[in-house]
């Protein structure tokens, strides 16, 4: 069962993150300028009051807004989740405190000089990666008085996802380029790989173990390949697959998600423009299920941290809307 979130953001969502550390803390960050804390703590089943009512559902409460200056596209915690971190159209890199009120701190400000398109922490270096319509990258060690420690410019296109884990970035650019980086030494790529997809990528996702990585792209199809390019037993089980198809029209993944819990490490979710969403098992290249339909795109997708829960972001993303549709962005809350 999908549950509404009833406070969601009027706006279309662009991202959400799940707190690593409170596996009921969830960030969306939206078009309208913010990002919301939620509460998804299960909801108790509701019992008859004194006078026969229903009690009143408790949980999956917005318990903070945050103002941004400008619509947000990314947003992602750090490792203990106590800072969120967004990217957004006005083109800088938030730090944003969960704990002490909500202040706000502007890492790099000069970084990018166009909108920060992604933002990804990596918990085994504690250091935070900005991709950008410009084309670079940023890495930033938030822990410093000056955090920008890194300009790369990729000499590519514009960076549309990023994703990290233990040693590895990835980013998913235009010209269908992936770009794999050493976290450890930012100077270049160690790799730049041509997509396996044939049409412009949309969305990546890393395996928590750091392993692989699964990319969508815009007809409907998704690859899963392997970090180590020189080992020839992992790149035997890459392999791509369509998805997201009604008929012979292919939707757009907007987003992909890797179950955190080390029991199905190998399972990721994704979310594509015809409002499905589909969890795959990687490891055995089958479906394992699919979820109801939704009535607009899904846009973005998390796990919590155990894998229990999977927030799904039902947006506009436009590709097929008209003037004057009606906005039906919602939130939902899946339990696995």
């Amino acid at each position: 069962m999908m549950v509404p979130v009833s406070a969601h953001p009027g706006q279309s969502v662009s991202s959400l993150s799940f707190s690593p550390t409170a596996r009921h803390s969830l960030l969306a960050a939206s078009w309208d300028c913010s990002v919301r804390v939620y509460d998804t703590t299960p909801c108790p089943t509701p019992a008859a009051g004194a006078a026969g009512a229903a009690a009143e559902p408790q949980g999956f409460r917005c318990n903070a807004q945050h103002v941004l200056p400008a619509p947000v596209l990314d947003v992602c915690h750090d490792a203990q989740g106590h800072v969120a971190y967004t990217g957004g159209l006005d083109k800088s890199v938030h730090a944003i405190s969960l704990t002490d009120g909500g202040g706000r701190r502007v890492l790099g400000p000069q970084a990018h000089v166009e909108a920060v398109s992604a933002v990804a922490f990596n918990a085994a270096h504690q250091c935070l990666f900005s991709g950008s319509w410009d084309g670079s990258v940023c890495v930033f060690d938030p822990r410093q008085a000056t955090a920008l420690q890194a300009r790369l410019e990729l000499q590519s296109a514009q960076v549309y996802s990023l994703a990290t884990a233990a040693n590895t970035l990835v980013a998913a650019t235009g010209g269908k380029r992936l770009l794999l980086f050493d976290a450890r030494y930012m100077s270049a790529p160690m790799e730049t790989r041509p997509s396996p997809l044939k049409t412009q990528l949309r969305s990546v996702a890393m395996r928590p173990d750091g392993e692989c990585f699964a990319v969508g792209s815009t007809e409907g199809r998704v690859a899963v390949e392997y970090v180590e390019a020189g080992n020839a037993e992992a790149q035997s089980r890459k392999y791509a697959f369509k998805c997201h198809r009604q008929g012979d029209v292919a939707f757009p993944v907007n987003a992909v998600a890797f179950n955190p819990n080390p029991a199905s490490h190998s399972v990721f979710a994704t979310g594509g423009s015809d409002g499905c969403v589909s969890v795959w098992l990687g490891e055995r290249r089958k479906r394992q299920q699919s979820l109801p339909v939704l009535p607009v795109p899904v846009a973005a997708l998390a796990y919590n941290s155990d894998g229990s829960q999977l927030a799904i972001a039902s947006s506009h993303t436009f590709e097929g809307s008209q003037p004057g549709d009606a906005l039906l962005n919602n939130l939902y809350i899946r339990s696995m």
